[in-house]
């Protein structure tokens, strides 16, 4: 079972707002398209170890953000303690 703070992050109703933005669309369109062109000189076992580098990459990346936004959970909390008992 996920902790309650992992259910907030990945179903709260504005998670997907953050694939919307234009800054991430930009960013994820040109990332896609160095993959490709690094593809293109790569025989087709590369390719695979490419796409799975990218996979795992963007694992990592989910993990980071999920251990940033525990983070923030936290120091929230701790501080509506301390604001509302002094």
């Amino acid at each position: 079972m996920k902790s309650v703070i992992e259910e907030i992050y990945l179903n709260k109703p504005d998670n997907e707002d953050g694939e919307k933005t234009e800054n991430y669309r930009k960013i994820r369109k040109e990332a896609e398209e160095v993959i490709e062109r690094i593809k293109a000189f790569l025989p087709d076992g590369q390719k695979e170890q490419l796409a799975k580098l990218y996979n795992l990459m963007c694992y990592l990346v989910n993990e980071q953000g999920l251990a940033a936004y525990k983070q923030g959970f936290k120091e929230g909390v701790l501080l509506a303690y301390e604001t509302f008992n002094p």
